[in-house]
C-alpha cells in the first residue's frame, strides 16, 4: 500500500502566508484522517538542537499516532545542517513512513543573497525531491501582475467578482501593503453582502482617504480628545463603516499585543503568534507602553456599539465619530 504520509517544506518571509498554508495543510490532513490530529511543535535554533531532533525522530513512541510534527528551523542552523545533511535527510525519510511533518524555514528577509543561496543549495534540492514544497515570499510593489493574481484569488475565496478597473485601483492602494489584502477583501465581502461585485466606485469611496485610518487610530490611542475639531473633519473624508471596521481590527490587534506583553512573552514569540512583522510590532509595542488593557477593551466595545447603531439606522454616518469622541472622552 502506498505511503500516505507527507513532508511539507515551507520557506519564506511572509508570516501570514506561512500561517495560512499551515492551516490549510492541517485542514486537509484532518479531512483525510479519521483520528483527531495533534500538533507537536519543535524549534531548531542550533546544530545541537538538530541532534536532539534526530533522537526524537528515532523514538516515535513519544508522539501520538495522529501527531503532526511542526519543525521550525532558522537559516543559520539550516546552513549548518547542509554541511553534513545525510543524517538529517535519512531521519526525515524514516519519519515519512510513519508521520506527517511540516518543516518551516523561517526567513527574516528574502533578499538577493538568500535567493542565490537557495538556488545553489543541495539540501534545498534534496528536500524538494521528496516533500510538498511551498514558497512563501512576500510580493514586492513592482510585481504588479502577481499582486493582481493574489487579489483575484482572494476575491474568489470570498465569492466576489472584481471589475478590471477596480482591480487596478485596489492594486494601487495595496501594492505596498500586500499582507493586508486578504483582511481587506474579507471586510469588503462583509460590507457588500448580499452583493458580490467589487466596483470601481466602491474602491474609490472606501480607500481614497485610507491613510486617515492610521491618523484616527493614533488620535484615539493617545486620547487627543482636546483636538476634537480635527477628528470631526475626518468624517467628511472617510467611509464610516470602513473606518469603524478598520479601527476595530487595529485595536483588537493592539489588545492581543498588550495582553501578551503583560504575560511577559517576548516580541519574537508575539510576532510568530500574531503573524505581525517584527519591526512593525516593535513600533506598536512602544506606542502601547502607556496604554492600559482596560482602555483598549473600552475602545473595542465602543466601536462595536457604534457600528451596530450605524448599520441599524439608529445613528447617521456623519454622527459616528462625534459619538466616538463623546463616549471615550467621558471615560
Amino acid at each position: 500500500m502506498k505511503n500516505e504520509y507527507k513532508i511539507y517544506f515551507l520557506y519564506g518571509d511572509d508570516d501570514q502566508l506561512v500561517s495560512a498554508n499551515v492551516r490549510n495543510i492541517l485542514c486537509d490532513l484532518s479531512q483525510n484522517n479519521s483520528l483527531i490530529l495533534t500538533l507537536e511543535k519543535i524549534e531548531i535554533n542550533s546544530i545541537s538542537d538538530v541532534d536532539i531532533l534526530i533522537n526524537k525522530f528515532s523514538n516515535l513512541s513519544l508522539f501520538p499516532n495522529a501527531c503532526v510534527l511542526k519543525v521550525f528551523i532558522n537559516l543559520k542552523t539550516f546552513k549548518n545542517i547542509e554541511k553534513d545533511y545525510d543524517p538529517f535527510l535519512i531521519s526525515l525519510k524514516n519519519l515519512l513512513m510513519l508521520k506527517n511533518v511540516i518543516l518551516l524555514l523561517n526567513l527574516e528577509k528574502y533578499d538577493k543573497t538568500v535567493k542565490t543561496y537557495f538556488s545553489n543549495s543541495k539540501l534545498i534540492l534534496k528536500l524538494k525531491e521528496f516533500s510538498v514544497f511551498q514558497e512563501c515570499i512576500k510580493l514586492k510593489p513592482w510585481q504588479k501582475e502577481e499582486i493582481k493574481s493574489k487579489i483575484l484569488l482572494v476575491c474568489k475565496k470570498y465569492n466576489l467578482s472584481i471589475e478590471n478597473k477596480s482591480l487596478d485601483l485596489f492594486n494601487n492602494y495595496f501594492k505596498d501593503k500586500v499582507e493586508y489584502i486578504d483582511a481587506e477583501i474579507e471586510k469588503l465581502a462583509t460590507y457588500l453582502y448580499p452583493s458580490q461585485v467589487v466596483t470601481e466606485q466602491l474602491i474609490q469611496s472606501t480607500y481614497k482617504y485610507v491613510s486617515n485610518v492610521d491618523d484616527i487610530y493614533q488620535f484615539v490611542l493617545q486620547k487627543h480628545f482636546q483636538n476634537s475639531s480635527w477628528l470631526q473633519k475626518q468624517s467628511v473624508l472617510t467611509n464610516s463603516l470602513y473606518l469603524l471596521a478598520s479601527l476595530q481590527n487595529k485595536f483588537r490587534e493592539a489588545f492581543q499585543i498588550k495582553l501578551r506583553t503583560q504575560k511577559s512573552m517576548n516580541l519574537s514569540q508575539i510576532s510568530k503568534d500574531l503573524g505581525i512583522n517584527f519591526y512593525m510590532l516593535e513600533k506598536e509595542f512602544l506606542q502601547l507602553k502607556n496604554v492600559s488593557l482596560s482602555y483598549l477593551k473600552e475602545v473595542i466595545k465602543t466601536l462595536s456599539d457604534i457600528e451596530f447603531r450605524l448599520k441599524t439606522g439608529i445613528i447617521r454616518e456623519d454622527e459616528a465619530l462625534d459619538i466616538l469622541i463623546l463616549k471615550l472622552a467621558r471615560n
